[in-house]
Formats: structure tokens, sequence, C-alpha cells
């Protein structure tokens, strides 16, 4: 099932793509891996931003809106609103969509691998399972263990300056700490 809201990409014959997967606040940030990608394989690279954000009007190019509560919150509230949706389920929600299987298909018709940037590298993100496709940054395994507070704290306490602290695993465990 497809929860896309809005879609407006095209696709140039002379360019390679990348897909960033994200919130719509960080569409700016493409242009400079844009660039940087056209330097480095001496091939015009544009992008197309895969978001969540429900808005009633786009002035962006080449985006495509995947919320998967935006139907819920519809009917809830009698029009479209903009319903913030965790980073986890959103790339779960992208990882799934046939559009973008689709869509990736096609430009892997095109050229030999699609990167895929992300904001915050999430594991719930599969679509580099597909043969071709690329995470640009961490690895999602890497990045969910080091993405972790009570993790860097304990683990890296050692090796930089930290403030004092107690590690807490749970209510129970901060009302002891606490008392």
């Amino acid at each position: 099932m497809s929860f896309t809201h809005f879609s407006n990409y095209r696709i140039k014959e002379d360019t390679h793509y990348f897909l960033y997967v994200g919130e719509l606040k960080n569409y700016g940030l493409n242009v400079f891996l844009k660039e940087a990608l056209t330097r480095i394989h001496k091939q015009k690279f544009d992008f197309i931003a895969i978001v969540p954000d429900v808005c009633e009007q786009y002035n962006y190019e080449n985006l495509i809106v995947i919320n998967p509560l935006k139907d819920t919150f519809e009917c809830q509230y009698g029009s479209s609103v903009n319903c913030r949706v965790s980073a986890s389920n959103f790339a779960a929600t992208v990882s799934d969509d046939p559009q973008v299987k689709t869509l990736i298909d096609d430009i892997l018709k095109r050229q030999p691998e699609v990167f895929v940037y992300m904001y915050e590298s999430l594991h719930q993100l599969s679509l580099d399972d597909i043969n071709g496709v690329t995470i640009l940054g961490p690895d999602k395994q890497i990045a969910r263990k080091m993405n972790n507070k009570t993790f860097q704290m304990s683990n890296l306490n050692q090796l930089v300056p930290v403030v004092d602290f107690r590690v807490c695993d749970g209510i129970k465990a901060l009302q002891k700490k606490l008392q």
C-alpha cells in the first residue's frame, strides 16, 4: 500500500539521481551532496527527496511526500494536517512503498547504482537490501548503537570529558538514583 500524498519528480535523460529520505527542513542540504557527487563522478547528479511533511503546497522540485498517518489524521480532523511521523516509522514506510521501489528500478535501468542519503541512518530503512542501492553515511547498525546517549556516556567517559552523570535504565532505576 502506498501512503504517497504528493509527487512531482521528473527524471531527466542526462542526469544521475540519488534519493534523500528525511524531513523537508533538510531539503537544502542535498544541493551540496548533488554538487559533490557531480564532481566525484564527473556526471550530472540531482536528487529526489522523499519526505513525510504534509503541507498545503510545495515549492520544491523532485519531491515525494509519504506519510502513513495522513489519512488517519484527515479522517479525524476533516482536512489535511501535518502529522508528525517517527523517523523509524517513516523509514519503514518508505522501504515498503511500491512507488519508491518502482522509482529505484527505473533509476537502476539508467545508472549502475542508486545512492540513498538519510539525515539520520536508521536500521528501519531497508532500501539498501535492493541490489545496486547504497546508503551514504554511517552503517545503520553502527549508527543505531552509537546514537544512544547511555551507550555514549558509559563507553566514552574515559576518553572524552563528560559531565557528572548517572545511567538509569528505566523508571525504577531513576527513582532509586534520585533517592
